[in-house]
């Protein structure tokens, strides 16, 4: 049966508002709290096919209500944050790596760095460059990754992984022979499922001359990855119902010149009904064998958000909000009187990594929404986690410690009412913890009885900390907002019933900003070098006119003397190579400070920041040195 055309724009109208919400993914999805023995396959195609349309339509039952939209517009918050990594070889120099959250456990990003060579993303091309030392450095050879968006990039030795988005569309076409614009919103194209996720592993032995080793595919869109040792891991989902009604599209894997369905009876699923459903796929690829296939799990379920990925277990959330949206007057879950499935709540996955052997474990359920992936961790075989939840009568925080099997423990429910979590870290036996509606609470919890987690102390100031980074066991460096500007801060919680902010920095200017507020990975700090780096965009008045500047802070910062602003890089000056100038990246290697933005890489004196060279990125000629 042919859908009509209001019936496919409808359609594809929800799975694009679900899929490019920036960083979480809306979903609804009515899972219930289970063990991993709640979890079945199919026997066959039509039997996962005819599951489809019969949860889906009881679905939109629940969902038939003036309420719905207001429901979804709740904010569901997905930052991937993370502390950082540093690394040493036989180089010649220490270098910084990517700032990630767990040790051992790598991260997708624009630039990756080995000591001695660098390889940066700018739009759609990858450049491998020799870095150090700076006197010799230069281009030695480019990549195009074609017609991909969100790329990132893993290093392994001598193996480079390039991992991205492919998205296809096509002109809507109607019986009559006549193409339509304006049943298409206008603009005439639809997304064309499935979309592509690309997976190219290339050897690197010879920088000047990369060869590509192995060529990945699958349909759909990248959710998360990580890497450990020679494998990368990476998180797939896509719509489970195609373009075409009645028709379901599985996961097919293309790798080389071979090509893998994911069959019915390999999908796990919960028996309860859903608005939409996606299948969720987790890849394990084998950088180090190139003839070794990639193993995979896939999960029939909503859209995945936030992640986490310890050394032993990736944990995937998914949105749950309430099935009756409407129940004795309430609107949302109203935690004071109605059921548990009427509260909002994040469904937790447990997928047990072991190189090339993936498997769930285990799945469970708390109330409220996962902030970002510092929201979670694992720790001495537990699961930890907190929270935010929508209520009839405002927002509250809650912390939840779960066992292996993801049962609650332990919990600590409505904290910081009419708050919300802005940013969260664990470390040890201690959770810190920044909500905010108007000043900023700083809270320090104990976690180190995981049935029993208690509030210690907490701290109000103004503004909010976006991102919380270790500086040691008991301090807490902040990076945040304050009014219209970036705001560091620097938290000393050794008496954990009294924590102060013993050092702070604001930017002097009318409107300040850092991507570090949005992107983990673009913070640089090294407590050995007392080094703090990070990129700041400011604005200010100049008579009749506006300032902009761009450019990387670097910061001496000490327990004894705060932050002490050394001075400042940018790519503004004297601009060449094209691209974009703003600067993303900020590494070193020994005592040469590295900023790369999408035009060039700039190398300054680590202590001194005066200049020692650049490299133009320039699709067009290979890049060159000045």
């Amino acid at each position: 049966m042919r859908a009509t055309s209001k019936d496919r724009i409808m359609v594809w109208g929800i799975i694009a508002l679900a899929l490019f919400t920036t960083g979480t993914l809306y979903g609804i999805n009515s899972l219930a709290s289970a063990g991993s023995d709640h979890l079945k396959t199919f026997s066959s195609y039509y039997e996962l096919l005819s599951f489809l349309q019969k949860n889906t339509a009881q679905a939109r039952l629940y969902y038939a209500s003036p309420f719905f939209d207001m429901i979804t517009s709740f904010p569901v918050f997905s930052k991937e944050f993370s502390a950082m990594t540093q690394g040493s070889g036989d180089r010649g120099s220490e270098y910084s790596t990517t700032n990630i959250q767990v040790e051992g456990v790598d991260e997708a990003d624009l630039v990756k760095m080995d000591g001695e060579y660098i390889y940066i993303v700018s739009h759609s091309t990858v450049y491998i460059a020799k870095a150090f030392p700076p006197g010799d450095a230069k281009i030695l050879a480019t990549i195009e990754a074609g017609n991909v968006d969100n790329v990132g990039l893993y290093i392994s030795g001598n193996k480079l992984v390039i991992l991205g988005d492919q998205y296809r569309w096509y002109l809507d076409y109607y019986s009559g022979g006549d193409w339509s614009m304006e049943k298409v919103g206008g603009s005439g194209f639809v997304p064309c499922y499935p979309n592509t996720v690309i997976a190219k592993v290339y050897d690197v032995s010879d920088k000047s001359a990369p060869v590509l080793v192995r060529d990945l595919s699958i349909n759909g869109t990248v959710s998360g990855s990580r890497m450990m040792g020679d494998y990368v891991y990476v998180v797939v989902q896509q719509p489970a119902m195609g373009y075409i009604e009645d028709m379901v599209v599985l996961p097919v894997i293309m790798d080389n010149n071979s090509t893998k369905t994911v069959q019915p009876n390999e999908v796990s699923y919960s028996d309860v009904p859903s608005l939409y459903y996606n299948f969720v796929t987790i890849l394990a690829v084998n950088t180090a064998n190139d003839s070794a296939p990639p193993t995979y799990e896939t999960i029939l379920t909503s859209i995945s958000s936030v992640m986490h990925v310890s050394q032993n277990n990736m944990y995937l959330t998914v949105p749950k909000y309430p099935v009756h949206i409407m129940t004795m007057g309430s609107l949302v879950g109203d935690k004071g009187g109605e059921s548990s499935e009427e509260r909002q709540k994040t469904l937790i996955y447990r997928i047990s990594l072991n190189g090339e052997d993936i498997s769930v474990e285990a799945d469970g359920s708390v109330y409220g929404l996962v902030h970002d992936q510092f929201s979670m961790d694992e720790y001495n075989g537990n699961f930890r986690m907190a929270t935010t939840e929508w209520t009839r009568d405002g927002t509250i925080n809650n912390l939840y410690v779960l066992n292996p099997k993801l049962e609650v423990m332990g919990s600590l429910e409505g904290l910081a009412p009419g708050e919300s979590i802005y940013s969260a870290r664990f470390m040890g036996d201690r959770c810190y913890l920044v909500t905010f509606r108007q000043i900023d609470p700083f809270y320090v919890i104990d976690v180190s009885n995981p049935t029993a987690p208690k509030v210690l102390g907490y701290l109000k100031i103004p503004g909010f900390s976006s991102y919380l980074h270790p500086y040691d066991g008991e301090h807490i460096i902040g990076v945040g907002m304050e009014g219209s500007g970036v705001k560091l801060s620097l938290f000393d919680a050794t008496n954990v019933s009294a924590p102060v902010e013993v050092a702070k920095f604001n930017f002097n200017a009318t409107w300040s900003y850092t991507e570090v507020n949005n992107d983990h990975r673009a913070f640089l700090f090294d407590k050995a070098k007392a080094l703090l780096v990070l990129p700041v965009s400011l604005s200010m008045p100049a008579g009749d006119r506006w300032v902009y500047w761009q450019g990387a802070a670097v910061f001496s910062t000490t327990l004894e003397n705060g932050f002490q602003l050394k001075g400042t890089v940018t790519h503004q000056d004297g601009a060449s190579g094209g691209g974009d100038i703003s600067i993303r990246r900020s590494l070193y290697i020994g005592n040469v400070l590295y900023t790369v933005s999408g035009a060039k890489v700039k190398m300054n004196d680590l202590w001194s920041l005066l200049p020692m060279g650049e490299l133009l990125l320039s699709a067009g000629n290979g890049g060159t040195m000045k």
